[in-house]
């Protein structure tokens, strides 16, 4: 078991490292974004810490009428299994077009946060210990 976890760190370490390098040869940016582009009615994404390790504080604020309900869930690809986060549910703020939710993270790499809202889903990508 000692083996496989030393692999599976191994494996996130290595994902992370050609993530950072294919984003500076394409010239993209190599830190998380901080919020998302978004159309008309996309509602708009922020995360913080800027470089999260461990855990991301998710802020979503919607324009027009804000959902009822709002869930996340983070999964990274290790192998030929997925790793998962805990399952969110985010809790409006006291502005009702607000929502907050923390996703915690179990290992470094890239991840990617499935937010669900309204029959939605958003995709985030993000990547987590650098």
């Amino acid at each position: 078991m000692r083996n496989f976890a030393r692999w599976i760190a191994a494996a996130a370490g290595a994902a992370a490292f050609v993530f950072y390098v294919s984003a500076a040869v394409c010239g993209a940016p190599i830190t998380n974004p901080t919020a998302t582009p978004t159309p008309n009615d996309q509602p708009v994404i922020t995360i913080g810490p800027p470089h999260p390790s461990d855990y991301a504080d998710v802020t979503i604020k919607f324009s027009g009428t804000p959902p009822k309900s709002v869930t996340a869930v983070a999964t990274m690809a290790v192998g030929d299994r997925p790793m998962r986060s805990p399952h969110v549910t985010f809790k409006p703020t006291s502005d009702p077009d607000i929502f907050k939710g923390r996703v915690e993270f179990s290992i470094s790499g890239s991840w990617t946060i499935h937010i669900t809202y309204d029959g939605k889903t958003i995709d985030y990508p993000l990547v987590v210990g650098q």
